[in-house]
């Protein structure tokens, strides 16, 4: 169990005063703050690795677009020479 999830299990646990219904919801309510907050979490993680995955697909079509640059220059100058021979 991650440190964030240790406090957050913490903090969600309410001392009991009255036991009465109200209490009751206020922890329901806790609970179900504690799984969404668990979730975007989880979603950010998910989002993180995506990002990472897209990056490397960038740098990898930035390198391929460098090459071919250059590729295109060297045989425009080529032409070039042809052309005016």
């Amino acid at each position: 169990m991650s440190h964030v999830s240790e406090l957050m299990d913490a903090n969600i646990r309410l001392q009991r005063i009255t036991n009465d219904a109200r209490e009751e919801e206020m922890e329901d309510n806790m609970q179900q703050v504690s799984t969404m907050i668990g979730n975007l979490r989880n979603m950010a993680i998910d989002m993180g690795s995506e990002m990472e995955s897209q990056n490397r697909q960038l740098d990898r079509i930035n390198l391929k677009a460098e090459s071919n640059k250059t590729r295109i220059t060297s045989a425009n100058q080529r032409a070039s020479k042809l052309l005016k021979d």
